[in-house]
């Protein structure tokens, strides 16, 4: 898992086009359960206050990517990797879907076996 911040809002549509590029490259599924998220956590009375991000891009052999950011705020994700069933594949496209995050951003590797936690130096 990697994390990252963004500057403004701007950012979190600017993370959505990354995932949908990344899903597009690798004829892959792109999937933003954002705003849906969104309406169940306020349905719960749990909404954070901020723009959620939900997204995911999958193959059909496990290989994908998911970040959100529940928990950190508005102006930082995680991101999560899944291998699938073919790890040379996989190293491929993590390689690549790493290079394409981090043309926008600094990514911030997360400990295995941590969880991501609120990065204090993001805006």
């Amino acid at each position: 898992m990697v994390q990252l911040c963004f500057n403004d809002e701007r950012g979190v549509d600017e993370l959505i086009g990354v995932f949908e590029k990344i899903a597009s490259d690798n004829s892959l599924g792109f999937v933003d359960r954002s705003s849906g998220i969104q309406r169940e956590l306020r349905t719960l009375g749990m909404d954070p206050g901020y723009r959620v991000i939900g997204i995911s891009v999958t193959g059909e052999d496990g290989v994908g990517l998911a970040a959100g950011n529940l928990s950190l705020g508005p102006y930082q994700a995680v991101v999560g990797f899944t291998q699938g069933a073919d790890a040379e594949a996989f190293e491929a496209f993590a390689k690549d879907a790493i290079a394409a995050l981090e043309a926008k951003w600094t990514l911030r590797p997360v400990a295995n076996g941590q969880g991501a936690v609120k990065l204090p130096d993001c805006r």
